[in-house]
């Protein structure tokens, strides 16, 4: 089964809401039959930014493919994930339902 890497903002949200939008995203992404990679899986809430990216980008060059929950640009580590999934040629996946404007 095809890893895909889950990016979604974080920075600025509560804990409860960005364990909800994860897990939102890994249910619709498993229903695709994909096994989602959450990076909230692998980061405990009080890591720093810098430290989060660091372990954020060899977890994400580790999957197949990569899905964007927030637009990237509302975020900087969603823009920096994004950048590099087009600079490896990732495949990008988009699945309907899975933005949420309300999930900002």
């Amino acid at each position: 089964m095809d890893r895909v890497y889950i990016v979604a903002k974080v920075t600025g949200l509560s804990t409860d809401l960005v364990r909800l939008k994860y897990e939102r995203a890994k249910d619709l992404v498993r229903g695709h039959g994909y096994e989602p990679v959450s990076p909230i899986d692998y980061i405990t809430p009080n890591t720093d930014w810098h430290r989060a990216m660091r372990i954020c980008i060899p977890l994400m060059l580790s999957c197949d493919a990569y899905t964007v929950v927030d637009p990237v640009h509302t975020t900087p580590g969603g823009l920096i994930e994004d950048t590099i999934g087009q600079w490896v040629k990732m495949p990008r996946l988009q699945f309907s339902k899975l933005n949420n404007d309300s999930n900002e």
